[in-house]
This record gives structure tokens, C-alpha cells and sequence, in this order.
């Protein structure tokens, strides 16, 4: 399904309606957007702060992320980011650019690359590029969707990653900022996405309100300077690399919450 389907406003209810109603309420409470929703799930984060203060606090800089949740990771790194800068922009599913409160902050990008996609598409990676150029902080997820259940290792796999980040990093010097989100989703996600991986994007909704009370952990690297990252290294060897950076961080889980760390496999 690509960005003109006549299913669109259908799939944009089951994806963004219940998120579009907290962020209204939020956006009403007159705090820091992200933030406020954050506290009306009762939903937390477990950083270090030594780990913020790696986020650069001015300066182009391209945070990539794993992908286990959805709308989870892209609401703690905002409320993250919101303390240290103010040029934050997400490389996100179009039907993020529907929701009037981020609307401002998301590059549309479909996945799907359906009827339409690649206008789309194009003119979000070159206003990516004109933003990093600009000095201001993009962040994305390579995976493009989120983690999938592997029944052989029966545990959350990564999907592979696109060259974008290191293709940006490439064009505009710009250092690249791994970030580790520990956990997964719900059983019921994953049934759905065996199915039909859209299938999972109906529950949306339901995997960001079930996360309430719950506190996610997140851990972030330090930022990989371009020329580092791309020494001897062509893009897709430097994608694998910074792949392989981020899911590194994986096992910073024991250091803040011991054995009982939200990288253990909770499917509730």
C-alpha cells in the first residue's frame, strides 16, 4: 500500500488514531510534546546521563536506532533530545506527516514504495540532506520496520538496514549516533506480523499504550565520525558496521538494572 492508496485514511486510523489523541492532549497540556505524552503513559526510560551528554549540542549529527517497538523509540528520543537541542527531524513512515502535532518534525518516507513513493521519497532524503548541511540533527531507522520474531533463535531479529546513514554521513560529513532500545513488543504483534508484516502495523496503537508503567531501556554509544566510518569501507560495509555498533550497545542492559533489565524478552 504506497502513499496515494484508497486505503490510506483507513490504515492511518489504525496506525496514528489513538496516538493522534495523545498527543492532542498533550500538545493541550502546553508542556514539551513529547515529554507530556511520555508522562501520561506513565512511560519512563532508563539512560545514563553520561550517555546524553555524548549527544552532540549543536552541529549535524545522524542518530540511528534499532527498531523493537515503533512509536516508543521515536517518543523517548524526542523527549531525549528535547533537553539537549532543538533541531531535532525524524525520517519516518509517512502517515507520521498526518499527525498535525509532528507534522512539522517527520521527512515523510514510504516503505511500502507504492504508487507516488518515489517523489515522496526523494524530496524527503533531499530535505534530509539540506537539514544536515544546515547543522541540525536527523534520526532514523535503517530497518525501515520494526524487529521481527525469529522462531529459530525464538528471539527479536533486526531486519537489515538501508545505506541512507551512511550514505548522509557520506554527504554531509555529518558524525553518526548509534542508539540501542532494550525489549520488544507483544506476542500479539508478533503473531500479527507473521502473518503479513502491514498486519503488525494495525496494533500501532495498542503496542504503545500497552507499554504503560513500564520503563524502557535505552542505551547510546558515541558518535562515529564520518571519516572513521567510511575509511576502507564502501556503503554497504559501513551500514553493516554501524549495524553492528548499535546492537552492540545490547549489552549495556546489566549495567543500570541488573538481571532483571528490559532486554529480556517481555511479550506481555
Amino acid at each position: 500500500m504506497g502513499a496515494f492508496s484508497p486505503l490510506a485514511p483507513v490504515c492511518y486510523r489504525w496506525l496514528f488514531g489513538e496516538v493522534e489523541e495523545l498527543l492532542g492532549s498533550a500538545t493541550e497540556s502546553g508542556r514539551p510534546l513529547f515529554p507530556a505524552v511520555l508522562e501520561m503513559l506513565d512511560l519512563k526510560y532508563n539512560c545514563a546521563p553520561d550517555e546524553i551528554l555524548s549527544i552532540p549540542q549543536k552541529g549535524p549529527v545522524i542518530l540511528v536506532s534499532n527498531h523493537p517497538y515503533g512509536i516508543v523509540e521515536v517518543l523517548i528520543l524526542g523527549a531525549i533530545l528535547n533537553g539537549v537541542r532543538g533541531d531535532v527531524r525524524f525520517l519516518a513512515h509517512y502517515m507520521a506527516k498526518s499527525v498535525p502535532q509532528i507534522r512539522d518534525l517527520v521527512f515523510p518516507i514510504d516503505p511500502v514504495r507504492g504508487q507516488g513513493s518515489l517523489a515522496i521519497n526523494q524530496r524527503s532524503l533531499k530535505q534530509s540532506v539540506r537539514h544536515l548541511r544546515a547543522g541540525g540533527a536527523l534520526v532514523l531507522f535503517p530497518a525501515g520496520r520494526q524487529a521481527s520474531f525469529d522462531f529459530s533463535t525464538r528471539g527479536i531479529r533486526e531486519g537489515p538496514w538501508t545505506r541512507t546513514a551512511a550514505l548522509f554521513s557520506k554527504w554531509t560529513d555529518a558524525p553518526v549516533l548509534p542508539v540501542f532500545f532494550h525489549g520488544c513488543n507483544s506476542w500479539r504483534f508478533y503473531a500479527a506480523t507473521t502473518i503479513h508484516p502491514l498486519l503488525g502495523d494495525a496494533f500501532a496503537g495498542r503496542e504503545l499504550t500497552n507499554k504503560r508503567g513500564r520503563t524502557i531501556r535505552t542505551s547510546i554509544g558515541v558518535p562515529l565520525e564520518s571519516p572513521d566510518l567510511l575509511k576502507g569501507r564502501g556503503l554497504r560495509a559501513a551500514t553493516e558496521y554501524l549495524r553492528a555498533q548499535t546492537l552492540a550497545l545490547a549489552d549495556r542492559a546489566t549495567l543500570a538494572q541488573g538481571p532483571a533489565s528490559s532486554n529480556m524478552l517481555d511479550f506481555r
